[in-house]
């Protein structure tokens, strides 16, 4: 399943009005990048506290929550920056 798959079904168990959906549809499908990048991220930042994290003193990496949200903050930027680059052509 896609994000437009996920998103149709729950629009569709919601009772929304016609346009609040169209309105949320396009919010998705115009931040798709940013959302993907998000979620990538999010695992990474994970992943790199399993693998590598720091035992004491590390602010970031010290704490799993803190590690994902950064990467997760880090993945959305990234991926909106290369969307908006690609958007410009």
């Amino acid at each position: 399943m896609n994000v437009i798959q996920v998103t149709s079904q729950y629009l569709q168990s919601q009772h929304l009005c016609g346009l609040e959906k169209q309105m949320i549809k396009s919010f998705i499908t115009s931040n798709k990048f940013a959302f993907i990048g998000t979620a990538v991220g999010l695992l990474a930042g994970y992943i790199y506290y399993q693998q590598i994290g720091c035992v004491d003193g590390c602010t970031i990496t010290g704490d799993p929550l803190n590690s994902s949200l950064y990467g997760a903050l880090m993945g959305g930027i990234a991926l909106s920056m290369l969307d908006a680059k690609k958007k410009e052509k």
